[in-house]
């Protein structure tokens, strides 16, 4: 009775054979539950019906049990009632009741076992084929195991890697302070964490390191993967870059608007001065003096919004080598005083048309990037010259159209590059900089606004011999070039038959725009703010056009435009800045093309877009 409680109670099916006939004898329980059969069901059933594929197998067992093998223990699969495989361990043996001979099989299910090997296996294969690199150590810190990944990220062999330790590869973790380490991962369980690993040759790199500690038969373990973050932190630092060039550049931004403000009617004024004085007068002199200072100023402000890359693209006909000279005391400070800048202009250079904030911000560009390449001290040298390029000109690598043109030509004599280096600095996002030293953006940005003037830039250098860039712009006729000096604003025919809206919030360009418009003979009406404007609009039966600034407190031009459009959609627009806001807002200035006035302006600029606005 005893025996029997056993046998029905055990956890394990319990078959017994009949060998000679191949049928099932007796089962307990458990073998019923483990097949989902009942116990009559089992009883003389062929063992083929729980065995059918591996029956050449079991004979073979059963054979060398019969033949005085007393124990076998197997790893097999029976299947079920519903044509289940199920996976078990299965232990072959003898039992001998007096003159006959059976084979008592004991089954235990390994579903739950055969399911965590498989995970462990996948577990263990995704381990060992990670990009990132993983380390299993004990409290001592020695590695006990590492992947691939973690061998190539370090540059050492499989057998080396396992003879070092965490504090070995980790720059932070000393062995004085690993004890201090070891209780931190533990007590946190699993812990992440930023530090630097130092290869085999001695490359130091940052890495994510994610730790996660592990008791297994009463010893202690931790698994750590660390994941290389070079990438991300060299994108972190041009984020950061870029988040300081913004608030620099909203800055610069400002003090350019009110620059520009107060440039507008010294410039407008300086010119009515002027226009009142005879040709000989001594204070007209005085007044060129006055309006080239302007000039200058303006030009400063171009400087602002150059590097703030805020400025509204305007191509105009310059004088390069009077850019240069204005750009070079800036340069000057950038470069350094272990740097000598040596400006080598042509005396009788053409002219180009180009964005002269735009020229600022390649010249810049340039500059800086000889500067880095100087660092013990050198020369840097900015040189123009004229070029006719014909069919037969032997100027190499130039796919230019023949004609006349302006060459700007920036050299150091620094550490100079490989033509390999050579070939990819256009490239966006190449840099051969350090980290936080540069995005990689300058060159690239440089080589699309030459070839947005119709030009081309091209690179020259060797290792050890400097570097130079040469500029090629197409040169301006003579024909086109206007000389400065004071405009002659009488010499516009006055309309005096249309009615303008002037809507400007400061009240020194709004006074000196009025006296210039009025001057035309126009009738000027004038508004503080878009809202003032806007009950003016309603006021008055007819307004021919309406000069707004674009950027105004309460309402913006554009929006005082569409709702004065509302009332009278026949009304012309013409719309002022100073500067732009954001990129959004260059855009839509340059969409306005025509119908937009760049602060500073002289009296004869506005009252000729003006005049072109209300014949459009």
């Amino acid at each position: 009775e005893r025996l029997r409680g056993i046998y029905e109670s055990a956890n394990d099916a319990i078959i017994i054979f009949d060998p000679i006939q191949n049928r099932i004898v007796e089962t307990n329980p458990r073998a019923s539950e483990l097949l989902g059969y009942t116990q009559e069901e089992l009883e003389g059933m062929p063992v083929a019906t729980i065995h059918p594929n591996e029956m050449d197998h079991i004979s073979e067992l059963w054979k060398n049990i019969l033949g005085g093998q007393t124990h076998r223990t197997d790893e097999m699969c029976c299947t079920t009632k519903l044509d289940k495989r199920v996976p078990v361990d299965i232990s072959f043996s003898l039992l001998q009741i007096k003159e006959h001979r059976y084979i008592l099989a004991i089954l235990r299910d390994i579903t739950d076992r055969k399911q965590t090997e498989e995970t462990l296996r996948l577990t263990q294969f995704t381990v060992d084929n990670s990009d990132d690199a993983a380390f299993r150590f004990g409290p001592e810190g020695n590695f006990l195991y590492v992947n691939d990944a973690a061998c190539r990220s370090l540059g050492c062999s499989r057998e080396e890697l396992l003879r070092k330790g965490m504090g070995d590869i980790v720059v932070e973790f000393s062995k004085e302070d690993w004890p201090n380490r070891w209780l931190e991962m533990k007590e946190h369980g699993s812990l992440t964490f930023e530090a630097s690993q130092i290869t085999k040759d001695g490359t130091i790199f940052p890495v994510e390191i994610t730790t996660n500690y592990l008791e297994f038969d009463g010893k202690e373990y931790n698994f750590a993967f660390a994941r290389d973050i070079t990438e991300r932190k060299r994108l972190e630092e041009q984020l950061l870059q870029s988040q300081k060039m913004e608030v620099v550049g909203q800055l610069a931004g400002g003090m350019a608007h009110d620059f520009n403000n107060y440039l507008t009617p010294m410039l407008v004024y300086a010119h009515l001065a002027a226009d009142s004085l005879h040709d000989e007068d001594k204070v007209r002199g005085y007044l060129e003096e006055i309006r080239k200072a302007a000039e200058r100023a303006a030009d400063l402000t171009h400087q602002l919004l150059a590097f703030s890359r805020r400025q509204v693209i305007e191509p105009k006909v310059v004088d390069l080598n009077e850019l240069i000279v204005n750009l070079s005391k800036m340069i000057r400070r950038l470069i350094g005083e272990n740097i000598e800048l040596a400006v080598l202009p042509e005396l009788d250079l053409m002219h180009v048309r180009v964005d002269p904030g735009q020229m600022d911000q390649v010249l810049i560009n340039l500059a800086v990037n000889a500067r880095d390449a100087m660092k013990q001290g050198g020369t840097l040298t900015i040189q123009t010259a004229n070029l006719y390029i014909d069919a037969d000109a032997a100027v190499p690598q130039v796919d230019l159209p023949s004609g006349q043109y302006v060459v700007l030509s920036v050299s150091d004599n620094g550490i100079g590059m490989t033509e390999e280096v050579s070939s990819q600095i256009f490239e966006p996002f190449f840099t051969t900089k350090r980290a936080g030293e540069g995005t990689g953006l300058g060159l690239s940005t440089c080589h699309g606004i030459i070839k947005q003037c119709g030009g081309t830039i091209l690179v020259s250098s060797q290792p050890e011999q400097g570097t130079e860039l040469k500029i090629y712009l197409p040169a301006v006729p003579e024909a086109e070039v206007e000389l400065p000096g004071f405009d002659m604003i009488d010499a516009l025919p006055a309309r005096g038959v249309e009615t303008i809206l002037l809507v400007e919030d400061e009240p020194s360009v709004r006074r000196v725009s009025a006296i210039v418009l009025r001057r035309q003979g126009y009738t000027v009406l004038e508004a503080a703010n878009g809202e003032e404007a806007l009950r003016m609009a309603q006021e008055v039966s007819c307004i021919d056009l309406v000069v707004t600034d674009m950027v105004m407190p309460l309402m913006s031009g554009k929006e005082l435009a569409e709702n004065i459009l509302r009332l009278c959609p026949e009304t012309r627009i013409l719309y002022t800045s100073g500067y732009a806001i954001d990129m959004n807002a260059i855009e839509e200035i340059q969409e306005l093309g025509e119908n937009f006035v760049q602060k500073p302006f002289t009296p004869s600029y506005l009252a000729r877009k003006v005049s072109e606005a209300l014949v459009r």
